[in-house]
C-alpha cells in the first residue's frame, strides 16, 4: 500500500488529483485501515467537495498519533443522539483556522435544542466568548464542567451530516471587539481595507 501513497503524494504535487485519489483507493483495496492512506484520500474528497465520505475517513486522523479523545475518558462521544436540553462539550483541536472555521457548526448543535461549552486554546477564548452560538467557552487544560456528550470540533460535520449544500457562510457568527484590538494592527487594517 504504500507505494500507492507515494504515487498519489506524487500526482498531488504534480496537480492531478483524480489520480492522485485513485492512487490511495488502490492503496486502501491492499489496506483499508492504513491510516495515512485514509487521511490523504480524506483531504483529497474535501478538497473536492465530497464531505460526506471526506469527513468520514479524516476520522482515521486518531490512528496517526496525538488522539486527544483519550482526554476524555468518561465522557460519552456524541454521535447524533437528540440534543434538545442537552449539554454538549465541544473541544478545538488542531489549529486556530480550523477552529475559527468549524466554530460555525455550534449553530447546528444549537439548533438542536443543546447547550454548548467550547473548549478551546487560550487565545481563542475571548473571540468565541463573544458569540451567542454557545453557552460557555473555557480554555484548554481547565476541569471540565458537566457534559451529557462530548466531541471534537472537526468532526462535527461527519456526526452532522453536512454536505457542500449545506454550507452556509453565517454572517457575524464571530464578532471582534474593537476595543481589544492593538493600535498599531487597527492601522493596518484600516489601510488594508482602502485598498
Amino acid at each position: 500500500a504504500e507505494p500507492y501513497n507515494n504515487l498519489a503524494k506524487l500526482r498531488v504535487l504534480q496537480n492531478r488529483r483524480e489520480e492522485a485519489l485513485e492512487c490511495c483507493r488502490r492503496g486502501l483495496a491492499i489496506n483499508p485501515d492504513d491510516p495515512v492512506l485514509n487521511q490523504n484520500a480524506a483531504l483529497l474528497l474535501l478538497s473536492k467537495g465530497d464531505f460526506v465520505e471526506g469527513f468520514r475517513l479524516y476520522e482515521y486522523r486518531w490512528n496517526l498519533g496525538n488522539d486527544l479523545r483519550k482526554q476524555y475518558p468518561d465522557m460519552i462521544e456524541w454521535n447524533g443522539e437528540p440534543l434538545s436540553e442537552k449539554t454538549i462539550l465541544v473541544y478545538c483541536e488542531r489549529g486556530f483556522g480550523d477552529c475559527i472555521q468549524f466554530f460555525r457548526f455550534c449553530a447546528d448543535l444549537k439548533d438542536r435544542g443543546a447547550s454548548v461549552i467550547v473548549e478551546a486554546s487560550p487565545e481563542l477564548v475571548s473571540l468565541f466568548r463573544q458569540s451567542d452560538l454557545v453557552s460557555a467557552v473555557i480554555p484548554r487544560g481547565t476541569k471540565h464542567p458537566h457534559a451529557d456528550y462530548v466531541i471534537p470540533i472537526m468532526s462535527l460535520p461527519r456526526v452532522l451530516g453536512t454536505t457542500a449544500s449545506d454550507l452556509r457562510l453565517q454572517e457575524g457568527y464571530l464578532t471582534i471587539n474593537e476595543n481589544l484590538i492593538e493600535p498599531s494592527l487597527k492601522a493596518k487594517i484600516q489601510a488594508l481595507a482602502m485598498c
